[in-house]
């Protein structure tokens, strides 16, 4: 699997706790430490996309992928490209927005540990 490490503008729009959570959690998971793990695009041979599965939806579904396709043995590459990605700004939706990545990143981190208890 390949994700793309989309370049980042000098100015800040959050806090970074969204991106934080989701590279704690990808590390707590497999060891693993990335950067662009929200960048949204992704690329699989279709052999791994057959083999993995996973539940969530929303944006908890792309930090979810690359824990599967790690616990899979895959390997997983950034790559740079040359894209930039629209920023949500320091306003109300901006912070709603990112709010609920927040949310969602959390709630399957939670559910995927709670699940590990459980087996």
């Amino acid at each position: 699997m390949t994700i793309a490490k989309i370049q980042t503008k000098n100015s800040k729009a959050g806090f970074g706790l969204t991106k934080k959570l989701s590279q704690i959690g990808l590390y707590v998971n497999t060891g693993k430490c990335f950067t662009s793990i929200l960048s949204g695009q992704r690329a699989f041979k279709k052999e791994v996309l057959k083999n993995v599965s996973f539940v969530s939806n929303g944006f908890g579904i792309e930090l979810e992928m690359l824990i599967e396709v790690f616990r899979l043995g895959y390997i997983v590459k950034e790559v740079e490209v040359m894209m930039t990605h629209c920023e949500t700004g320091r306003d109300l939706a901006g912070f709603l927005h990112r709010g609920k990545q927040f949310y969602h990143i959390l709630y399957m981190l939670l559910r995927k540990y709670t699940l590990k208890l459980s087996n």
